[in-house]
């Protein structure tokens, strides 16, 4: 089960195929501009790539695909979020 952001907490927003979705800042690393990735051969369609963040490894996931929506655009809008979520960075 997903964590629940305690009352009074700040959050990001981001809209994916209209719409909106929060993460607690809390967690939140870095919000990198859209970089292309490196293609994993036999990745599900959902998965992007991967990046190099600082000598971490990371796959890119397009989270309108994974969650069953439109998948998002890339272009100079969309934007990698990394997190710190259940002890890995993502």
């Amino acid at each position: 089960m997903a964590n629940i952001p305690a009352v009074g907490s700040e959050l990001v927003t981001v809209a994916i195929s209209g719409q909106h979705f929060a993460i607690d800042i809390m967690v939140v690393r870095e919000i990198r501009g859209w970089t292309a990735s490196t293609p994993i051969p036999h990745a599900p369609a959902h998965v992007l790539g991967m990046i190099n963040l600082r000598g971490a490894v990371l796959p890119v996931i397009d989270l309108g695909s994974r969650l069953g929506l439109k998948p998002c655009a890339r272009d100079n809008s969309a934007v990698v979020i990394v997190a710190y979520i259940g002890g890995r960075l993502v």
